[in-house]
């Protein structure tokens, strides 16, 4: 590099730079990630109904019927754990991987974010919620997602 002038040394430190650590922009795949959590949240009420909410029919059916079998506080538990893990599912699988590292630094800001807007959504559609049922079904979110997040730490060990 001896042969190099200033500026070019710095373009080929630049460019190392980007291939090594490139620059994420959260505003280019953040909204593919809520469109997805959209459809994955369609896809679970076609089979467990959220809050009474569901595509087909509002009774028991599919897995709710399973659920229920336990008690109405685990339907309302698995419920949203079931929504919260299929979603994150979904969303996790199409990222790349500097995409993976950005969401998992943001892991909380992110979570928060999503049961907010999906908490917002159930309560605006069934404003007769609950608030004991609601809060199991925070619990039942939190819990997935703490397994969740408990199985990519695993992986990234291996």
């Amino acid at each position: 590099m001896e042969n190099f002038d200033l500026t070019t040394k710095n373009k080929i430190l630049q460019n190392l730079k980007q291939d090594i650590f490139p620059e994420i922009n959260p505003f280019k795949f953040l909204p593919r990630l809520f469109f997805i959590h959209a459809a994955a949240t369609a896809f679970v009420m076609a089979f467990c109904p959220q809050f009474g909410l569901g595509l087909f029919a509002q009774g028991h059916y599919g897995l709710t019927s399973l659920f229920m079998q336990v008690s109405h506080e685990f339907c309302q538990m698995a419920c949203g754990a079931f929504l919260t893990l299929v979603s994150f599912s979904a969303i996790w699988f199409p990222l790349k991987v500097t995409e993976k590292e950005w969401l998992m630094s943001h892991k909380y800001i992110f979570a928060g974010i999503l049961l907010s807007i999906t908490s917002g959504f159930f309560w605006m559609q069934a404003p007769d919620i609950h608030l004991a049922e609601f809060a199991l079904w925070i619990v039942g979110s939190l819990a997935a997602l703490a397994s969740a997040g408990q199985l990519q730490f695993h992986q990234k060990n291996i």
